[in-house]
């Protein structure tokens, strides 16, 4: 890695094998050199992560109505500069519960009970194939 001005070392997160990649950088801060690396994706996950690391954010929204919350993820990854700002946006945000088509179309779903009718139908349902199966000699 001659004429580089800094070099950075990465261990790939590609793939299982870990390598340890180096990166050199020139004196405008590109990537000039990559070495270290076994296959393409270390190459190209070590030079964007020299020169823009970029994350995935994840995180766990509530949803009121809901005692469980819903897990979200960005649809890409984004700046790791700007993971700060994209989880403050996601802290703000507010869910509620999709429960108006239960209410119309499940009965006793006011009392907590909007789980019966599906759960008879799918009894109803397995009782059904049971019987059509020839029995075990």
């Amino acid at each position: 890695m001659q004429f580089a001005t800094d070099i950075a070392a990465y261990t790939c997160i590609c793939c299982p094998l870990g390598c340890r990649i180096e990166v050199a950088l020139d004196e405008n801060g590109q990537v000039s050199e990559v070495s270290g690396y076994t296959c393409k994706r270390g190459a190209d996950y070590a030079a964007q992560e020299a020169v823009a690391p970029e994350r995935m954010v994840t995180a766990v929204l509530p949803v009121s109505g809901c005692l469980e919350p819903v897990s979200a993820k960005t649809q890409r990854p984004v700046p790791k500069a700007a993971m700060k700002d994209v989880l403050a946006a996601v802290a703000a945000l507010r869910l509620d519960a999709p429960v108006e088509l239960a209410k119309r179309y499940l009965p006793l779903f006011d009392l907590n009970l909007g789980w019966l009718l599906p759960a008879c139908i799918g009894f109803v349902i397995g009782m059904i194939l049971r019987a059509s199966k020839p029995a075990k000699a």
